[in-house]
């Protein structure tokens, strides 16, 4: 790699990293499972927080000893090992996460979460950029395609998201930039010890990289049918199941996740029930057209389906690496959509970047086919740069995955005079109030068969929280005074005067 071209990728990553510093920033709310992350990663013995019933609460209260690592508990990974194997992922990236919560004992910061994924993006950025280098032997075209990935919304989505899918994000880019490396090369020693430790990293931080591993490595097993490569194809077979195996003997929680995890039997349940597919596929089509591609995402493909048809009858079309990137992602998504538990873009993040990929290489062909000279493709950054802006402006983009609003930052600042009661029937579901709540005066979770008597001892009224799963059971007349709702949180108001 040229001087020049560590500048300009180094520029690149300068960039991302401030957007997503700016974002972080603005962060100022968490999903339920960024929450729990913290837990899973920190909180000793169990995966949920310790809550006595009826006690009240001031400050963190039970959150604090949940989300952050105790002084003498630091880099506790059998614990992290335990609290996975409770849980339904494997647990390289909760390895990671408690290691950097450890240096930080006795706290508790988003930044730890976004530091960690900044430091994947890095890595997935070196890796991209040589992805598509190898591919197109233009480092232009490699700096346009990572410019044009890491400035869409879904890609700060995955930023400021505080779980494994930064990590996840560079295990399939690697993965896919070793697969590229030997499309076309005598497979060696070498190529098999990457392959093995590829697939281990990606299968330990988390179970759907096994769904984009079978296709990608499908793939390639055709090109080795087409290339006659029979015993470089007999030796891949027999490492992949060396893998699986090897997999298996080192997280051996995998078989009672898939058998008896709730996620695992939400995943073979959808397997085989008939009838949601196509709602799931366009509410996630939907998505990732909003948020990735502008709105133009059925002219996108309609390019890279014209560039196919062109190549067919110019006899230029063959089983190439990028045709089979572009089959391996769009068979990855028919099958999360039928077995994902619902729908989110988390779940897309393995092929985010070969469908940005794929159409920023299908565009800059038919234009150079069009005007056959090279300055133009600097158009096609411009125009990525452009319909990436214009997504944040149009969807007023405050910052990724928050769910914050104005209205909530401002109900939590009325809860300092107050007290609340907090209905709930097991532990985890505090982690819906971790933001409001330490905001309260003070706050103390019941049952449902408790609200009764509760509400008795509160002469000068209070605020009721609860999950729109229970607010059924409150009395018309509570549920009336409702204060806010965001989401599957809900508080109102209880006055004992009327």
């Amino acid at each position: 790699m040229k001087k020049l071209e560590y500048f300009n990728l180094v520029a690149v990553i300068i960039l991302v990293t401030a957007m997503t510093i700016f974002f972080g920033t603005r962060k100022a709310d968490y999903h339920l499972d960024e929450v729990w992350n913290y837990g899973l990663a920190n909180h000793i013995g169990s995966t949920q927080p310790d809550i006595e019933m009826g006690v009240p609460y001031e400050g963190m209260g039970p959150y604090e000893n949940f989300v952050q690592v105790n002084s003498g508990e630091r880099f506790n990974y059998i614990n992290v090992w335990q609290n996975q194997g409770r849980d339904v992922h494997p647990p390289l990236y909760y390895i990671f996460f408690h290691t950097v919560c450890s240096l930080f004992p006795d706290t508790f910061s988003k930044w730890y979460g976004i530091a960690v994924n900044i430091m994947w993006m890095i890595f997935s950025t070196f890796a991209l950029y040589i992805l598509v280098k190898d591919i197109t032997k233009s480092a232009t075209t490699a700096i346009g395609v990572v410019l044009a990935f890491e400035t869409t919304t879904q890609f700060f989505d995955i930023m400021m998201f505080i779980r494994m899918y930064a990590q996840l994000m560079f295990a399939t880019i690697i993965f896919a930039l070793l697969i590229k490396k030997y499309w076309q090369k005598e497979l060696d020693k070498r190529f098999y010890a990457l392959y093995t430790l590829a697939v281990l990293f990606g299968m330990l931080t988390h179970y759907y990289f096994l769904i984009y591993a079978f296709f990608i490595s499908a793939g390639f097993a055709v090109r080795l049918i087409l290339d006659k490569r029979f015993v470089e194809l007999k030796r891949c077979v027999i490492t992949a199941l060396c893998d699986g195996v090897a997999f298996m003997l080192i997280w051996y929680h995998f078989g009672g996740h898939l058998l008896r995890g709730y996620r695992g039997k939400q995943a073979i349940k959808e397997a085989f029930t008939f009838g949601d597919f196509l709602d799931k596929f366009t509410l996630t089509m939907s998505s990732v057209n909003k948020t990735t591609f502008a709105g133009l995402m059925i002219l996108f493909v309609i390019i890279v389906l014209v560039m196919i048809a062109v190549r067919t009858l110019k006899k230029e079309m063959k089983y190439s690496y990028d045709i089979m990137l572009i089959c391996c992602a769009a068979l990855y998504t028919i099958v999360i959509c039928k077995i994902a538990p619902f729908t989110h873009f988390r779940y897309l993040v393995p092929v985010l970047f070969i469908y940005v990929m794929s159409a920023y290489l299908a565009l800059k062909e038919l234009v150079l086919r069009l005007f056959s000279k090279k300055s133009v493709e600097y158009g096609v950054i411009a125009l990525f740069l452009a319909m990436n802006l214009w997504t944040m402006h149009s969807n007023a983009y405050y910052v990724p995955m928050d769910y914050h609003s104005e209205e909530k930052s401002e109900f939590c600042e009325s809860l300092k005079d107050k007290d609340c009661l907090v209905v709930i029937t097991v532990p985890w579901e505090s982690l819906n109030f971790f933001v409001a709540l330490p905001n309260a005066k003070s706050y103390t979770f019941i049952t449902p068969d408790m609200l009764a008597d509760a509400l008795k001892q509160k002469e000068n009224g209070c605020v009721i929280a609860t999950t729109s799963e229970y607010s059924k059971q409150l009395d018309e007349g509570i549920r009336e005074n409702k204060l806010f709702q965001r989401g599957g949180e809900l508080y109102y108001y209880y006055d004992p005067a009327g």
